[in-house]
């Protein structure tokens, strides 16, 4: 009876299963909890566009230009010398500017752009270092790259991708986003990148298995090459 009441039971659940497939129904999958920023502010590798203009409306090249904060949190101006920017927002380091070049100019105009840095690696079309405007978010950096390769191998450089498992490390913790288009959350759209942040697109495990099939199937051509050269030499 003990067995007979445990196949009863065995089927009814398999039934449930059944049924729930049918229906469309799926198991429900914990969501990734997303990275929250830590830091505001430039910070050491990002970009500061600076354009500097007399009251009487002549810009001063020497001033104007791009300039990479340097490891200790500074940029290098002319008169100035070395300043410090780390954590300082777009305005701020605007009237830090103003004020310091207003000992040396009547009434300076100032206009500064900050871009954080980022790095976009793995199976995207355009890979590398990006600077990017402070409000980017992952959907904009991601079209900075020249968005993923297809989902599909077609055997081009790179291989097939998989946004489905898309990492994004942000202070050395690694995070798994899912950013198709037909599955991505609205948390995962308003997501601002964090200067610092590194976001890896994987290949796909079918464009890894093809390429792995054809590193042996040419190993195992030219062996095979050099088999029959042998038997060849050896006659």
């Amino acid at each position: 009876m003990v067995k007979s009441g445990s196949a009863v039971a065995l089927v009814f659940v398999f039934s449930l299963l059944l049924g729930a497939c049918a229906s469309g129904s799926s198991i429900p999958v914990a969501v990734p909890e997303l990275p929250r920023a830590t830091r505001s502010g430039v910070q050491s590798g990002d970009q500061v566009i600076i354009a500097f203009y007399t009251a009487a409306g002549i810009e001063l090249t020497e001033v104007s230009g791009e300039r990479t904060v340097d490891p200790n949190g500074e940029i290098f101006l002319p008169f100035l010398g070395t300043v410090s920017v780390v954590g300082l927002e777009t305005a701020g380091i605007r009237r830090l500017l103003e004020e310091r070049y207003g000992t040396l100019y009547s009434d300076p105009v100032v206009e500064v752009v900050t871009n954080v840095n980022i790095n976009i690696t793995g199976a995207v079309r355009q890979s590398g270092q990006f600077f990017v405007p402070p409000s980017a978010t992952l959907v904009d950096v991601l079209a900075r790259a020249g968005g993923v390769t297809s989902e599909i191998d077609i055997g081009i450089s790179g291989g097939a991708s998989d946004p489905s498992q898309v990492r994004l490390v942000r202070n050395g913790v690694a995070t798994v986003i899912d950013m198709r288009p037909l599955q991505i959350r609205p948390e995962v759209i308003a997501l601002q990148i964090q200067s610092g942040d590194w976001l890896y697109v994987p290949r796909a495990a079918r464009s890894q298995t093809r390429e792995q099939l054809t590193f042996w199937g040419s190993l195992f051509s030219t062996l095979f090459t050099a088999a029959s050269l042998v038997v060849l030499i050896a006659r």
